[in-house]
């Protein structure tokens, strides 16, 4: 998994897959996670970033959960909350996330 791209319009893109139980990181590399609750999480890039362009989360049993970025804060922070299909009750399950930000000059 490619998980730290640079481009000529000073933009990084970093990608990744998280424990949903602890907020463990699976793969990937330029970044830190904080479970903040149940299915609550915080990704923070690593180094700090500027504005963020676009970030997208996935559950992977999307069958039964969606995943949310809910959050999109100062240098290169994320909040993404994980949701069951049939209650809409916050829940801990695995996922992938993609975020694209303005590189800090």
């Amino acid at each position: 998994m490619r998980t730290t791209q640079r481009d000529m319009n000073y933009t990084r893109t970093v990608a990744g897959r998280v424990t949903g139980s602890n907020g463990a990181i699976i793969a990937g590399t330029g970044f830190t996670v904080e479970r903040t609750g149940v299915g609550a999480y915080t990704i923070r890039l690593q180094p700090r970033t500027g504005a963020i362009l676009s970030a997208t989360a996935t559950a992977e049993a999307s069958t039964y959960f969606v995943a949310t970025v809910y959050s999109i804060g100062s240098e290169g922070t994320v909040s993404v909350g994980i949701y069951t299909t049939t209650t809409g009750t916050l829940a801990d399950v695995n996922f992938d996330f993609t975020v694209t930000a303005l590189e800090r000059r």
